[in-house]
């Protein structure tokens, strides 16, 4: 990136210098043209890096003449050199002796472009330093040994609200107003630690500003000499007052909240819960900090599906056993880029909400005497069972129930319908079992069941109403006939499955009662 092209001038006749300064090798990062010019000539002198003269001349108005930072040489004998006034040789930048030998000159030229050379890439490099730290939004300061800023930026003198003659040269102690003494409010800690560690120090430091106490995030580090050693130290400060004051006031949001609200950064760790979250969920802030939230969800949140089977309850259960219903409403929290940094998880007791509903569903959907689902509430569920899925139905009805609710009274017969809704929530625990009316049942498996597995379940149904009934001197008489489907095909709907399971309970009373028949549906897979 860097290159600089210098012009060089010669003033009077020396072929031996022309050609050394035209055949002289190229130099990394510069070029150079030659113009030669038997006599001064003040406007080609206006626009030359270099001036060499070779032999006298009236130095100090060429030297009025040439642009500011060019280089003047003159190749004079002894007796010229002795000849030169105080102001000439001012005006002089170098004498090469007469007369040169072409090694000589040689030698002369390469010391020359060399100090060219670096001292345009030394300003060069000094103005990349500036043009760099002036466009940082950050202080920036270099400092010595002693603690006095050798350089700062434009933001540090914005800031500081002083000129930069007013910065530079001074203290820590000078520049912001404060004691030495005052270690609450200067650096000198941190610098110490790193001219003594010669390592970065990363620190959080407060200043006191004309706008008030201000708290800034610095790094510090040591600036080396060419040989290692440490001169100083080189310093940048983040502003972090208007973010923590943010932060503040994100925090006064967050716990003004009427719900529980957590926030969680990219790795799911939990970083914020407000006060609502900690006394909804009755845990504090120690035991939830820093841990993975899906962690904690899964150990505090339990899920249950819902009586309609429409969505899934999200319950939490309460040191006192009461148990709340909750809705979790999750967003990311993005930044201006659009990239999230992280997500706000927020949640809504909706207890109340969700026992109405379910009281609602529950006068409409189940049987008021067993409280299993009745025979509206089996027909819509069964709507909701894919066509393509396979299902096994038991058709359950109690037998000589009639002799016992004529011999007993209605009591009876409902004590006997409320035994046998408890028998099939202890057989189906995992399915859906319901009361069609009077003393009808019906059991709805939808998960994967071997022919061994149906017969079990329906044995099992039998043997335990048997021994249930058996046990009471009234309901002693009954018993139940079990009829099952296997594999029935949702194709055509739920009801000719049911009346499929409804023959083969049927041919289970036919064959002497208290038993099971199994059945398949025609459109069974071979």
């Amino acid at each position: 990136m860097y290159h600089h092209t210098i012009n060089i001038s010669i003033f009077g006749e020396d072929a031996l210098l022309k050609n050394v300064m035209e055949a002289f090798p190229p130099q990394e990062h510069l070029d150079w043209t030659v113009t030669c010019c038997k006599n001064f000539d003040p406007a080609l002198a206006s626009r030359s890096d270099v001036l060499i003269f070779n032999g006298p001349e009236d130095f100090a108005a060429a030297r009025a003449h040439a642009r500011q930072g060019a280089y003047l040489v003159a190749c004079l004998d002894a007796a010229e050199e002795e000849a030169l006034s105080p102001g000439a040789r001012d005006a002089l930048d170098d004498i090469w002796m007469a007369p040169l030998s072409a090694s000589r000159l040689h030698m002369r030229v390469a010391h020359l472009l060399a100090e060219i050379n670096g001292n345009d890439y030394f300003v060069f490099c000094s103005q990349c330093l500036d043009t760099f730290i002036n466009s940082l939004p950050d202080m920036v300061w270099f400092k010595d040994i002693e603690g006095r800023h050798r350089k700062v930026n434009d933001y540090f003198c914005g800031f500081v609200g002083k000129p930069r003659e007013e910065i530079e040269g001074r203290t820590h102690e000078d520049i912001w107003g404060v004691s030495a003494n005052d270690g609450e409010y200067n650096c000198h800690e941190t610098d110490q630690a790193a001219l003594e560690t010669g390592e970065t120090v990363t620190a959080e430091e407060v200043v006191q500003t004309g706008d008030g106490k201000r708290l800034f995030k610095t790094i510090k580090t040591p600036l080396r000499g060419l040989e290692g050693e440490i001169l100083g130290t080189v310093g940048i400060a983040h502003d972090m007052t208007n973010l923590l004051n943010l932060n503040v006031e994100l925090d006064l949001f967050i716990e003004v909240m009427p719900f529980p609200l957590m926030i969680c950064d990219l790795d799911e760790q939990i970083v914020k819960v407000n006060a609502r979250f900690l006394e909804f969920f009755e845990t504090g802030l120690e035991s939830i900090a820093g841990i993975n939230w899906r962690d904690w969800y899964e150990q505090n949140i339990l899920h249950e599906i819902s009586p309609t089977g429409e969505e899934i309850y999200m319950r939490f259960i309460h040191a006192d056993g009461r148990m709340s219903f909750l809705k979790m409403i999750s967003h990311d929290l993005n930044d201006i880029f659009g990239n999230c940094q992280g997500v706000i998880h927020v949640f809504e007791d909706v207890t109340d909400e969700k026992e109405l509903e379910y009281n609602i569903w529950k006068l409409a959907n189940t049987d008021a005497l067993t409280g299993l689902a009745n025979r509206q509430a089996f027909y819509e569920y069964a709507k909701r069972i894919d066509i393509n899925e396979r299902v096994h139905l038991f058709y359950v009805d109690l037998d000589n129930f009639k002799q016992v609710n004529d011999n007993f009274g209605h009591k009876a017969g409902d004590e006997a319908l409320k035994v046998t809704a408890m028998i099939l929530r202890q057989v189906f625990g995992k399915d859906f079992p319901a009361r069609l009316g009077g003393d009808e049942f019906i059991v709805c498996v939808r998960r994967e069941a071997t022919l061994e597995d149906l017969e079990a379940m329906a044995q099992s149904l039998i043997d335990l109403m048997q021994e249930k009934f058996s046990a009471s001197e009234i309901l002693n008489r009954l018993s139940c006939s079990v009829g099952v489907s296997v594999n029935g095909s949702m194709r055509n709907g739920i009801e000719p499955l049911i009346k499929l399971t409804d023959r083969a309970m049927y041919d289970a009373k036919n064959q002497g009662k208290s038993r099971y028949c199994i059945c398949r549906d025609e459109d069974e897979p071979a």
